[in-house]
């Protein structure tokens, strides 16, 4: 299964860390995959590019698959947010800066809580500074990506594992509003051209 890669890159076979070639890709060539693949295997221990990355996550299992990329993480200066959760403490695995009140679009006060959240993503992203948002949604993450292309950064959003033939809510919604748009099964990315098949994040 080939698929082309980045902004006229060359083809490369997605393997299951595909996601974190790509990414590093983008992050430090803006070249072919090949490029992503060497830098990512030539990478030292240590952050040795301080570049600045905003991981945004739904807590659960957006946020496990955004926790995957460890070979990322442990290379840039990364600040995390998250919904609060009383049944899921991600602190041992990465340091949370931001926590933000949890969204369900069935609560009532659903509409309120979203439009605060802008507010929320506005200070954080202004704050930080990030050049880059890397987001597996679902829901706090719209915010985020939307106020940061308007800032001019550079937004990359992984679809979930889950979506293999329909894109999400948020995926939808932020499908025509961001850098780089990454799912994980080659079928869903027949239905969208912008659409990068990564290979799983598993």
């Amino acid at each position: 299964m080939y698929r082309k890669c980045g902004n006229g890159g060359n083809a490369a076979k997605i393997t299951k860390n595909m996601i974190v070639f790509m990414i590093v890709n983008l992050l430090l060539s803006n070249g072919n995959c090949i490029r992503g693949l060497i830098h990512v295997r030539g990478m030292k221990k240590g952050r040795d590019d301080m570049r600045k990355l905003l991981l945004v996550a739904s807590s659960g299992g957006h946020m496990e698959e955004l926790t995957r990329l460890k070979s990322i993480t442990e290379r840039y200066d990364c600040c995390w947010v998250t919904e609060k959760n009383n049944f899921q403490k991600y602190g041992k695995v990465e340091e949370i800066q931001y926590y933000v009140p949890q969204v369900n679009r069935r609560e009532i006060l659903f509409p309120l809580k979203f439009f605060l959240l802008f507010f929320v993503a506005f200070y954080v992203l202004i704050k930080e500074k990030p050049e880059v948002v890397i987001s597996t949604g679902a829901l706090i993450s719209y915010p985020f990506c939307r106020l940061a292309k308007m800032m001019g950064k550079k937004v990359i959003f992984i679809e979930s594992f889950a979506r293999v033939n329909e894109l999400s809510l948020t995926g939808k919604l932020l499908y025509k509003h961001v850098n780089t748009f990454i799912v994980q099964w080659s079928e869903i990315a027949q239905k969208y051209d912008k659409a990068i098949v990564g290979g799983g994040i598993f």
